[in-house]
């Protein structure tokens, strides 16, 4: 083990001359300047992941109350501590400025000033960066920071929307206990707060044709304490396993193809169905089919934990919570919580029904299509040239939909020949054990349907399953979801909460700063 260490400090330093973290985050970033999907981009060398430099990250410390801040409560103590500070017995935050955004924030960086510095290096995501103060670089942070650049001719600013989202389902997820994530066979890294510019500063900046140039805008902190969880196991992100390191070496998916190969006679094609696919649908049933968290499973967002031996997946991990689905239906049907995905615009922020085509669509394109076509298509046939990727993705999807049969069984409905039409017959078939509604009495009929109406002209409102009406034996309803009633063309639907304390149902006047735990 500590010759194994050895060589990858030695190859960490090569990359990295001026860094000195260590142990398994000095390995987690050398993998991580191994991808081969470099996008086009106006960001200097000396800030992308492939370059492997380090720079500094100025921070100023800004009131809470100056800026939108979203906190999940979750992460250590010793990681939050980076973000959250106290000065004068009140709350501030720390407001990380990328190098490349300092002309975008120059109005807060005068006002408030430069309150110190960090060392930082990109991750694969050029605007994510695992940080630390100079004097302790055992002290890790990661940050996803506003970077006012475009790369693939999108702007690469963290708007407040994705601020809100990030740290929504990292909430949710924290309402789950480490150990039954870790259990299960895959987590998610935890977003666990983030704060954004309000409009009103006037600092825009275009993102991409349908947002056109945002005015909230900010960064988000990442938990880097999951670097620590499997010790003895070499966790990396998963294209890492794809990448070519040329110099005669061979990627590490094929070394472990061509042992199977030898033995068993098995094709690329089928090796990837059970060294791959088998594991990730498995280890991440839970999150998809009991929490309804639909990640992007593109392999930059992928990270997995392998059998230092045997090279044998053993765990999942899942960052950028922020590009998450939330499958709102399948929670209530499970009764799980969902204080944390309340928000304004719980639609937009969480897209609860893009969730539904979410799943089938992801492993399509981003877990087949970025790591078999977009990326990896010319290495895959260099070292295994029979190979016929469209054989790849039917096995994918044919096991995806076994897999759904499997974890959500129906028991009235036909089969069903695509993954969103057997959720879809779930959901009528699974309505909510027990739907918790709260007491009406001190509530007029017309404030009900004042609120009703304005989540209706806001567009936060989705429709029910019809058969789930029977669960109610009065409507409108007033539930922990939302309030549920039917529209004037007798639609089922629910107008969706907009606060992370249900202030809305007491008929307050809802805050846009909203804080979901303090």
């Amino acid at each position: 083990m500590k010759i194994l260490i050895f060589v990858l400090l030695l190859a960490a330093t090569s990359l990295h001359a001026s860094v000195s973290i260590s142990g398994s985050a000095a390995s987690f970033m050398l993998a991580e300047t191994q991808n081969s999907f470099h996008p086009s981009t106006t960001v200097a060398e000396e800030f992308q992941p492939q370059y492997g430099k380090t720079f500094r990250i100025k921070f100023l410390e800004i009131p809470i109350q100056d800026v939108h801040v979203v906190d999940s409560a979750g992460a250590d103590p010793k990681v939050r501590k980076h973000f959250f500070i106290k000065k004068n017995g009140q709350k501030w935050i720390r407001f990380f400025v990328h190098p490349e955004s300092e002309e975008l924030y120059a109005k807060l960086i005068e006002r408030y000033g430069v309150a110190g510095e960090y060392v930082a290096a990109a991750t694969a995501s050029t605007r994510t960066v695992l940080a630390w103060p100079e004097n302790d670089p055992e002290d890790l942070i990661f940050l996803k920071l506003s970077l006012a650049k475009r790369q693939s001719d999108l702007g690469r600013i963290v708007p407040g929307w994705e601020v809100r989202r990030s740290v929504g389902v990292s909430a949710t997820a924290l309402e789950t206990p480490k150990e039954v994530w870790q259990e299960h066979g895959a987590s998610i890294i935890s977003d666990f707060a983030g704060a954004y510019v309000d409009a009103s500063e006037g600092l825009s900046f275009y993102v991409d044709t349908n947002q056109q140039n945002v005015s909230e805008h900010g960064l988000i902190a990442r938990d880097a304490s999951f670097l620590n969880d499997f010790p003895n196991d070499l966790m990396v992100p998963l294209f890492s396993l794809f990448h070519d390191p040329g110099n005669g070496k061979k990627p590490k998916i094929f070394e472990l193809w061509e042992k199977r190969h030898i033995e068993n006679g098995i094709s690329f094609s089928d090796f990837i169905s059970l060294y791959l696919f088998k594991p990730f649908l498995d280890l991440n049933s839970y999150m998809l089919f009991r929490q309804g968290i639909v990640g992007e499973f593109h392999a930059q967002n992928v990270v997995v934990v392998l059998d230092r031996k045997t090279g044998a997946i053993k765990h999942f991990y899942h960052r950028d919570t922020g590009s998450m689905k939330v499958d709102l239906l399948l929670r209530w049907s499970h009764g799980l919580g969902v204080k944390a995905l309340r928000s304004q615009t719980p639609l937009e922020d969480f897209k609860f029904e893009r969730a539904r085509t979410a799943f089938e669509d992801h492993l399509n394109d981003y877990l087949y299509g970025w790591v078999f076509v977009n990326a990896y298509q010319d290495v895959i046939l260099k070292y295994a040239p029979d190979t016929k990727l469209e054989t790849i993705r039917k096995n994918l999807l044919r096991m995806a939909l076994d897999k759904v049969r499997e974890e959500l069984p129906l028991r009235n409905s036909a089969p069903q020949n695509s993954i969103y039409n057997h959720v879809m017959a779930y959901y009528s078939e699974n309505p909510p054990k027990r739907i918790r509604t709260l007491s009406s009495s001190q509530f007029s009929e017309r404030k009900i349907r004042n609120f009703i109406s304005r989540r209706e002209r806001e567009e936060q409102t989705m429709v029910l399953p019809e058969a789930w009406r029977f669960k109610f034996s009065k409507l409108p309803a007033l539930t922990e979801y939302g309030i549920v009633y039917l529209d004037q063309a007798n639609v089922l639907k629910m107008a969706l909460h907009a606060s992370a304390n249900l202030d809305e149902i007491r008929f307050k006047k809802a805050t846009c700063r909203q804080v979901l735990a303090q």
